[in-house]
């Protein structure tokens, strides 16, 4: 009886108007109705989405408009996480009895156009890898030499959608996530193939019989291939 008569205490707290401490991306809206404090939070902020959203991706910087990524903000939900209105959801009996707190804008996305715009970053920045090769230089001595493979990077498309829908919502920079991008030919495999054939072939002529006759190819020939 007393868990149910404080729970009627709680929702008796809850009201049409916004809790009394209750912000939204740092715009006070307590003691507002709700469709005043919706008003009130559309024009403080409206700004926002005529300023574009600066992203680090890979070193590089670049700049996004929130309508060319999809991005928009929903009034409506984020003022209703301040706990407004008559509910016995423990999440808005709490707020009403608490003040309301901080919250978030809530941004919504269109996700076409939200992986437009990630595709159109991660492309300007995304740094391929080099493979590893494998040369043989021609002279009196023809020499095998390997050439490293170098990793890439590159931008981690979904975590970059999050990290714009998240700046957006902030009023912050996305930084994009990066990730490793290996070389299709590792050093390893270059220097397998360096080891199994070219130093191999170099060593010495290589004697080919076809039929009754034969001919030697040596370093020399295989070095100008």
């Amino acid at each position: 009886m007393l868990l149910a008569a404080g729970y009627l205490a709680g929702y008796a707290a809850t009201s049409d108007t916004v809790p009394r401490e209750a912000t939204v991306a740092g715009v006070a809206l307590g003691g507002q109705p709700r469709a005043q404090a919706i008003a009130t939070l559309r024009n403080e902020t409206a700004g926002r989405a005529r300023t574009p959203i600066t992203v680090q991706a890979n070193g590089r910087t670049f700049e996004v408009k929130p309508g060319d990524a999809g991005l928009r903000i929903d009034y409506g939900a984020s003022v209703a996480q301040t706990g407004v209105g008559h509910s016995l959801s423990p999440r808005n009996i709490f707020h009403a009895l608490t003040g309301g707190g901080a919250h978030p804008l809530v941004v919504v996305a269109d996700p076409d156009l939200l992986n437009q715009a990630t595709d159109a970053i991660a492309q300007q920045a995304d740094q391929p890898a080099t493979d590893a090769t494998v040369a043989i230089t021609a002279g009196a001595q023809p020499t095998v030499t390997v050439t490293q493979g170098v990793d890439g990077s590159s931008i981690d498309r979904p975590g970059l959608a999050t990290a714009l829908v998240q700046a957006y919502a902030t009023g912050t920079t996305a930084v994009a996530p990066v990730v490793t991008a290996e070389p299709a030919i590792s050093t390893a495999e270059a220097e397998a193939v360096a080891d199994t054939f070219a130093r191999l072939a170099l060593a010495g002529p290589i004697r080919i019989n076809a039929g009754s006759a034969h001919f030697d190819v040596t370093p020399a020939m295989i070095a100008k291939v």
